[in-house]
């Protein structure tokens, strides 16, 4: 998957070292030749997808006495006699390996780390899609000591004159699982989709930005992490190519009439995506004919496949342009468990009426539950988020009450993984922290320095952290926008245009190059863990007070005509027990949707 990502990038020297080559030695001898071969402004990418395993720190430089290390194919999992970790493969040897790739590549390159493995942030991956999480190696009269503020590999010294810039990007914090998707590391995942969609000019830090989107859908409670001195630095020393608007022919069966195309679910094309066939050379398709128009058969990550009418006067051959003309919907699943029950007929009633969505489905042979429903106090019903522990609604008295719960929350989560991308529409949001805020007079002293606020790349606030939040237009066109706030326990509320004050959706409009900040700083506060900003611009108003409203289960009249946005908007969220869907807006243009994750954390 990344091998394919690299070469779309056009990197012209990608070595791979796996399965039963990957031994410590060998590992090695490949950073020794990689550092031989490495010269002044070369762009260096290491990508590690592996299991990780924290073993005994042997020189005391950690403070909790653990190393964190690679395991290698030759290594051990246990301390035993003769072995004390040293075919793993561990971090103070990384920071050696990469001071010397950084001082071969100068100051005109940059070394880029992607670390998807168990304690790349000492991280473990998580439970039945667990690809490691070993206890530590360590002897068995081994104490201990706590470090919860462990950074990961990159340390924290300052750049050194003439040497090429670090960036490292890991799957996780250190407290927290790194689940699997789709077969692979999440990292993996979200970094081989965001490089299909990167654009020139975009840093690391912007980088990291769409990475955290994709988490945001594949493993919304998991933080991935960044740190490095690079993190500013344009992705790949600037040398990125952009995306094409088209996929390629890369096979065709003339026999069975079975097209191959270049791509399939990580761009998401799914099964049932009608795509278009144009003639060699078309990069835009207006005025222009297809030879033949296609639905796609089945699809699996990096490939899909249609089959065409072998009867057909086209000419297909391998490299042919693809465009799609509309994408699939999506089956929208919510993995669902009980919890126990000492009602028996309570818990009968409950599993009748989750059998009434089609969107809930039991958890269990390798599925996670992602909600559970658990007996609350006094006969009463708890719903719970199952990656954070939070409840999204407690003390639910009667189906009535735990149906309309249920419906909130596969609706809040129909918003939480709305992506779409149109490439001339582009917002961004930064934050300016303020000092001694007043909430009653609504005034404050003096800005503080934003990077305070930053740890391990992500935005990291507490309770009553007060910042004025600042929206700009960095695309080509004007843009209507949105700010949709998603809490930790799932609760969804609309920051802009607020439904309780009636504002005009028309009147948040931001033209290229310029910039809107928010009147009234905003205020963080409880629940803990990570937050998301949802931005949502549109070339035409969206207005979305009304569905607001609907979700905090409150009603509004609106006497105005719906625009045909606010009615795709409306029947996502109109949930019946029949036909759920998810992504209804990848079919339209003129609409970006960006997400902007932080973390509210206890001081």
């Amino acid at each position: 998957l990344i091998s394919e990502a690299r070469a779309e990038q056009k990197f012209t020297d990608i070595r791979v070292l796996a399965g039963k080559q990957a031994t410590k030695h060998n590992l090695m001898a490949a950073f020794d030749t990689l550092i031989n071969d490495t010269g002044p402004g070369d762009i260096i990418v290491l990508h590690f997808s592996t299991h990780g395993q924290q073993i005994y720190d042997i020189s005391g430089d950690e403070p909790d006495g653990l190393d964190e290390a690679m395991v290698m194919y030759d290594s051990y999992p246990e301390f035993r006699d003769g072995y004390t970790g040293q075919n793993h493969f561990s971090d103070d040897e990384f920071e050696i390996v990469l001071e010397r790739l950084r001082e071969k590549s100068g100051k005109n390159g940059i070394v880029t780390v992607f670390l998807d493995a168990c304690y790349s942030a000492t991280a473990t991956r998580g439970e039945e899609i667990a690809r490691g999480g070993e206890p530590p190696l360590v002897p068995k009269d081994f104490i201990l000591r706590n470090d919860p503020d462990k950074d990961i590999y990159t340390g924290k010294r300052p750049l050194k004159t003439g040497e090429a810039p670090l960036c490292v990007f890991a799957a996780s914090r250190s407290n927290q699982k790194n689940f699997e998707y789709a077969g692979n590391g999440s990292l993996t995942y979200a970094l081989a989709s965001a490089l299909r969609e990167i654009t020139p000019g975009v840093t690391n830090r912007g980088l990291f930005n769409m990475i955290q989107n994709r988490f945001s859908v594949i493993s919304p409670s998991q933080i991935p992490v960044a740190e490095g001195n690079g993190l500013d630095n344009e992705v790949f020393a600037g040398n990125i190519i952009p995306p094409q608007p088209f996929f390629l022919i890369t096979d065709y069966d003339t026999t069975t009439g079975i097209v191959t195309i270049n791509s399939g679910k990580i761009a998401g094309l799914y099964t049932g995506s009608e795509v278009s066939v144009y003639p060699a050379g078309t990069i835009d398709t207006a005025g222009i004919y297809p030879l033949l128009t296609a639905v796609t058969d089945s699809a699996v990550l990096t490939a899909s496949y249609c089959t065409i009418d072998a009867k057909t006067d086209a000419v297909i051959n391998k490299g042919l342009p693809v465009f799609v003309k509309k994408y699939a919907e999506l089956p929208f699943i919510i993995p669902v468990a009980f919890g126990p029950f000492s009602d028996n007929r309570l818990r009968e009633s409950l599993g009748d009426l989750v059998k009434t969505f089609s969107t809930l489905k039991p958890a269990g042979n390798g599925i996670a539950p992602e909600l559970v429903i658990r007996e609350g106090n006094d006969g009463r019903v708890d719903l719970n988020i199952a990656s954070s522990g939070m409840n999204f609604r407690e003390g639910l008295a009667g189906e009535a009450e735990v149906k309309k719960a249920i419906q909130k929350y596969a609706q809040s989560k129909l918003l939480r993984e709305l992506m779409v991308k149109d490439p001339k529409i582009n917002l961004e949001i930064s934050y300016i922290p303020v000092k001694n805020y007043d909430p009653v007079n609504k005034t404050f002293t003096d800005t503080a320095d934003i990077s305070a606020f930053y740890l391990n790349g992500l935005l990291s606030v507490t309770p009553n952290d007060t910042f004025l939040i600042r929206i700009r237009n960095t695309g080509k066109s004007p843009a209507y926008f949105n700010l949709i706030d998603i809490q930790p326990d799932g609760i969804v509320s609309l920051l802009v245009p607020k439904p309780e004050r009636n504002e005009d959706p028309s009147a948040f409009r931001i033209f290229p190059g310029n910039e809107y900040i928010l009147p009234k700083p905003y205020r963080f506060k409880a629940p803990y863990g990570a937050e998301i900003f949802k931005l949502i611009a549109t070339k035409e108003p969206l207005d979305l007070r009304f569905v607001m409203l609907s979700l905090r289960g409150e009603e509004a009249d609106r006497k105005a005509e719906k625009t045909r946005l606010e009615l795709l908007f409306e029947n996502s969220f109109d949930l019946s027990t029949r036909s759920e869907r998810r992504n209804a807006a990848s079919n339209l243009s003129g609409i970006s949707v960006t997400d902007f994750k932080f973390e509210i954390r206890k001081k």
